[in-house]
């Protein structure tokens, strides 16, 4: 009983440091061996980090609120491009390149941004499709979502992928995907704007990026991208054409 009050406390405290939006659930750490760190990417700043989605050779997609902050100090620079060496100690990430961040547009009201990259991704990446079979996803879908959080003394920055349910049929929300968490307890900073993933086949497709996580619930919630496809297409052709 005592260390479930001291998780409960726990969880306020650092809720109180940090605003709620960005946290996300996070779990076990992506292998080398996966696909998942082939199209995630560590959004850095010089006092705040996300978590971003590659969807084109020059464009990734992450939470508004992650390129817009309340505060100007919180923005962010950098995406960084890293794969997991399992043969290291506590599983480190390899950084393959670091690129600057350039235009951004904003979609208000479903917390997603676009952010063009000055430079094209590495080779090793690639863009992820968005899923587009809405009327198969169902109450208790498997999905997994994922996020870098923030590095801690004793944690270093690794790319960490948590196994969840749909808790909230897609089809009574053209905005949000809320999932099920199995535990209280795995919440990272950073996490914000990282993808939700569902298996189709032997690939993976986009459902959605973090914008919220609710430590009382265990529910994760995220901004809707099925259906938006052909939106943020035209989106990024806009961008491309401005430079």
């Amino acid at each position: 009983m005592k260390s479930i009050f001291k998780a409960f406390i726990f969880s306020i405290a650092v809720a109180s440091m940090f605003p709620p939006e960005i946290f996300a659930a996070t779990g076990g750490k992506v292998k080398e061996s996966e696909e998942h760190w082939k199209y995630t990417v560590y959004l850095h700043g010089d006092l705040s980090s996300c978590t971003g989605v590659i969807i084109a050779q020059d464009a990734i997609l992450t939470a508004a609120h992650c390129i817009r902050p309340s505060n100007p100090s919180y923005k962010l620079h950098e995406a960084w491009f890293g794969r997991p060496l399992d043969s290291i100690k506590n599983q480190k990430m390899e950084w393959i390149t670091k690129l600057r961040l350039d235009d951004a547009r904003i979609m208000h009201g479903i917390d997603l941004a676009v952010v063009m990259l000055r430079n094209p991704i590495p080779s090793g990446f690639y863009p992820i499709s968005i899923f587009d079979d809405e009327s198969s996803l169902r109450f208790g879908t498997k999905a997994i979502l994922l996020g870098y959080g923030a590095p801690t003394v004793s944690s270093p920055l690794t790319l960490r992928r948590s196994r969840v349910k749909v808790r909230t049929p897609d089809s009574r929300s053209d905005t949000e995907i809320v999932f099920e968490t199995s535990r209280r307890n795995e919440i990272n900073r950073g996490d914000s704007g990282g993808p939700a993933v569902i298996a189709v086949g032997e690939k993976f497709e986009l459902l959605g990026t973090a914008k919220s996580f609710s430590t009382t619930r265990n529910k994760a919630y995220y901004a809707k991208v099925i259906g938006l496809d052909n939106w943020l297409r035209q989106m990024i052709e806009e961008m491309r054409s401005k430079h």
